[in-house]
């Protein structure tokens, strides 16, 4: 694999990486940068903490098969104009962390999206699909869904819980055939003839929670 520490940066224009087997890692504040470029991880995950950044813009593609996009400790990801795959895994966001997403596409197949602890991600007139896998956030952690976005639920949940909030401002969530769950203090909060469809899914609410 690629394993990145202390400063480390790597910086792709118009480049092609691949890794088969290993994983591509940032730690202590390294800096990945794909620019109208292709990075391909099969078997292994993309990892990212300690502060560490990972920038994929302008037409850029970010591929992993068989594991994860893992972001934690005050990681950030920013995917502006670019496009996320994840397949047999998930994107799982912790400890602070954050991901940007910007006129960008992200699929996710057989795998959740999970935000945990005070994580934070933005979709600013982007795309997500998750195909038979969940969208979990729980904690105190923060889904902001703005400008014309919409994320779809093939085949799982969408279950809210803790203290988490997901905001749909002029934006679109598609539940189908799961569970819409809201428990605890969580909330989602729906603003500017934002919509929340459940074809074949039960929408519950317990404890604290709110829709508004």
């Amino acid at each position: 694999g690629i394993h990145l520490s202390d400063d480390a940066t790597l910086d792709q224009d118009r480049g092609f990486v691949l890794i088969d087997g290993g994983s591509l890692t940032l730690t202590n504040r390294s800096i990945v940068t794909a620019d109208f470029s292709t990075t391909q991880i099969s078997n292994n995950s993309l990892l990212a903490n300690g502060t560490s950044t990972l920038n994929a813009v302008n037409g850029s593609t970010i591929t992993v098969d068989g594991g994860s996009l893992e972001l934690s400790e005050k990681a950030n990801a920013f995917v502006y104009d670019s496009f996320i795959e994840i397949s047999a895994g998930g994107i799982h966001l912790s400890g602070d962390s954050f991901l940007d997403q910007h006129q960008s596409g992200t699929l996710i197949k057989g795998g959740s999206l999970t935000l945990t602890n005070q994580s934070t991600s933005i979709l600013d007139s982007s795309e997500i699909t998750i195909n038979n896998g969940s969208l979990l956030a729980n904690g105190t952690s923060f889904l902001n869904v703005t400008n014309d976005s919409a994320i779809t639920v093939d085949g799982g949940s969408l279950a809210i819980s803790g203290q988490s909030k997901v905001s749909l401002d002029d934006s679109t969530f598609f539940g189908n055939n799961g569970l819409i769950s809201i428990a605890e203090s969580s909330a989602v909060l729906l603003t500017n003839a934002s919509k929340i469809y459940a074809n074949g899914s039960d929408i519950t609410a317990t404890g604290k929670a709110s829709v508004v």
